[in-house]
């Protein structure tokens, strides 16, 4: 789940604020913002597997702007045949095991970064067929996403950073929403909330935060409305109209989204 994500470069005062605990703090961030997407096109809606560059925050030691590209390749990959198979296998990363997975282990307890974006996609499975849903906060304030990165010394001599978004078990509308029969649970991506950033941010092992991250986020800020389908010939493609409310005359959403 969680391949497709929605964020605008131009909400960088909105993206400042999110993260910066002071006015200058919030000044510096939005600053770099600045610098790092003047020539930065809106996502509308991005694919996981077409692995664009996403806006992440670090913290080293103030808290950072970054472009990572979706889909972590760890450090220790040997070439670029090797990254093209790890990065299509790293989109998401699944809270339970970034500590014992070989591609996140290392990044789990020294690299984790906040992956900032304006809402979600994700299909609902109903009578056979599949429906895309937009999936934002009820504030419309930017969603913060606990993310993984890792530093890739590519073949051609250049650095690569990248970046996974790690999954949890869905709370919310996200239980009824993400139900893929396929699938033996529903997911959702990781929340952090305002007051669990720096918690997340510095270098304190997974293992100790990993029960305060999980439980303590507040899940029903969300809010969500079908979409035109997100493949195929009625893909409306990167516009602001991706994002827009859809109604399908079959679907049933009496009770999805409460």
């Amino acid at each position: 789940m969680c391949y497709d994500v929605k964020y605008l470069t131009q909400k960088k005062l909105n993206y400042a604020k999110r993260l910066g605990e002071s006015v200058d703090e919030i000044k510096k961030i939005e600053s770099d913002l600045n610098i790092l997407t003047t020539n930065l096109s809106p996502h509308y809606h991005a694919s996981g597997f077409m692995h664009p560059n996403l806006l992440c925050f670090i913290k080293k030691p103030e808290i950072k702007p970054m472009l990572f590209q979706w889909g972590l390749i760890p450090y220790w990959t040997k070439n670029e045949e090797q990254a093209s198979q790890i990065q299509n296998k790293t989109i998401n990363a699944r809270i339970e095991s970034i500590d014992t997975k070989p591609s996140f282990k290392s990044s789990s307890n020294k690299r984790r970064c906040i992956v900032m974006i304006d809402g979600f996609y994700e299909h609902h499975h109903q009578n056979n067929q599949k429906y895309p849903f937009y999936i934002y906060n009820k504030t419309d304030e930017p969603m913060l996403i606990g993310g993984l990165w890792d530093s890739w010394n590519t073949t051609h001599g250049y650095v690569l950073n990248t970046v996974s978004i790690i999954t949890t078990k869905a709370q919310g509308i996200m239980k009824s929403i993400h139900n893929n029969p396929k699938l033996s649970e529903s997911r959702m991506p990781l929340l952090i909330n305002s007051a669990q950033i720096n918690n997340w941010l510095s270098p304190t092992p997974i293992a100790q935060i990993l029960k305060d991250i999980t439980e303590n986020n507040d899940y029903l800020n969300l809010k969500a409305h079908p979409v035109k389908p997100l493949r195929g010939k009625n893909y409306v493609g990167n516009y602001i109209e991706v994002s827009y409310p859809y109604e399908y005359p079959e679907l049933n959403i009496t009770g999805l989204l409460s």
